[in-house]
């Protein structure tokens, strides 16, 4: 996997996360990251507290944000990474946390 990619993956990632966060009380700011190789997968999994509710499209949430043309692009390129390395995406909310979850085979990542 390509350093730039592993960037804009995590980079997006926590964009999104430190997002949801701004506005919530300071106990409620949880941010947790898992990268765990299993076998000959390779696993990723971030939650986030979330009190909003979120409106999903064709499997990502939707921008809650004013000006929707302009937002709403991480999880779009979060998406494309995933996929360029033949990996699974699920983004979906739980109760009060938002989870993201990328699963790869560790050998696509190799390329």
């Amino acid at each position: 996997m390509s350093p730039v990619d592993i960037y804009a993956l995590f980079g997006n990632a926590f964009d999104n996360a430190i997002e949801a966060l701004k506005n919530v009380p300071e106990e409620k700011r949880v941010v947790s990251l898992t990268v765990q190789k299993n076998g000959r997968f390779l696993g990723i999994r971030m939650e986030n507290y979330c009190e909003t509710v979120l409106q999903f499209a064709d499997g990502l949430p939707v921008t809650v944000k004013q000006e929707k043309n302009f937002h709403g692009y991480g999880m779009k390129s979060i998406r494309y990474i995933t996929e360029k390395y033949g990996g699974n995406l699920l983004a979906e909310q739980s109760g009060d946390m938002f989870v993201l979850g990328i699963v790869f085979a560790a050998d696509n990542l190799l390329k």
